[in-house]
């Protein structure tokens, strides 16, 4: 097949697929003594449940080796995920401690021979992936990482309405992120805005419906609302106490 380069050695043979500007193989595929084979992409091997390798029987027995270079070829590369912060920060170096949530680094060296004026001394390709990438699709990004990018992108909407939520009336305000004390303070600005709003009504609505009263009548009425004071909700104690500054000032004193 064009482009394929074949080595051999004493139990199996590999053939090679290079595709410029890379340094690594494009496409590795392995054939043993029994006639199995292995795929790898730029070093990172197909998973064992790839559809490649079941629709072969993972075996030239059941199909033939320019058949499967074709298939190869014809398949798509997966993209990986988009490299957003809050995905690229996630990103870990493949390692022994990956877990199977991990997303992972897929670095591709660029010939030196190719490399781009005014870059970085050592240029390279990366792609950023699900552990279970995989790898050869038929659409820009497979399925595993399609599903990992939502997942991620749901995770970071998640953390960052919880991030900008106000605090609840009890919490302690240390540890607090700063946007949550902003919003915190805007909420209780909003409701110190509506209570003055709602005070504002009850005084035109005292100062049109209020009638005239003589002199004792208001003494008794002011001593009934300072002795009840401590015994209503706080808002009702806002009321009277704004009630007796009312009653207290000339204009609507013994009315």
């Amino acid at each position: 097949m064009k482009g394929w380069s074949k080595k051999e050695d004493e139990d199996s043979v590999v053939f090679e697929f290079f595709q410029s500007p890379y340094t690594l193989l494009k496409l590795s595929l392995a054939v043993v003594s029994g006639l199995n084979f292995s795929v790898a992409v730029y070093n990172w091997f197909l998973r064992d449940d790839h559809y490649i390798y079941s629709d072969h029987k993972r075996s030239l027995k059941f199909t033939s080796i320019s058949t499967l270079m074709t298939t190869l070829e014809s398949a798509r590369i997966c993209e990986g995920l988009n490299k957003e912060e809050h995905i690229v920060s996630l990103c870990e170096d493949p390692s022994p401690t990956c877990g199977s949530s991990s997303v992972m680094r897929h670095t591709i060296p660029i010939e030196r021979k190719l490399y781009e004026e005014d870059r970085p001394p050592f240029q390279t390709r990366v792609f950023i992936r699900s552990e279970h990438c995989e790898l050869l699709c038929n659409d820009i990004s497979c399925s595993k990482c399609i599903q990992k990018e939502k997942s991620l992108c749901k995770m970071k909407s998640s953390t960052s309405k919880k991030t900008t939520e106000p605090l609840k009336g009890n919490a302690p305000l240390t540890g607090s992120s700063k946007e949550r004390l902003i919003a915190t303070v805007q909420k209780q600005r909003l409701v110190c805005k509506e209570l003055e709003g709602r005070i504002a009504e009850l005084e035109k609505e005292i100062e049109s419906n209020s009638i005239p009263i003589d002199e004792t009548m208001e003494k008794d009425i002011l001593a009934i609302l300072a002795d009840r004071s401590d015994e209503v909700t706080p808002h009702m104690k806002v009321f009277w106490e704004q009630q007796r500054k009312l009653l207290a000032m000339p204009k609507f004193g013994r009315r």
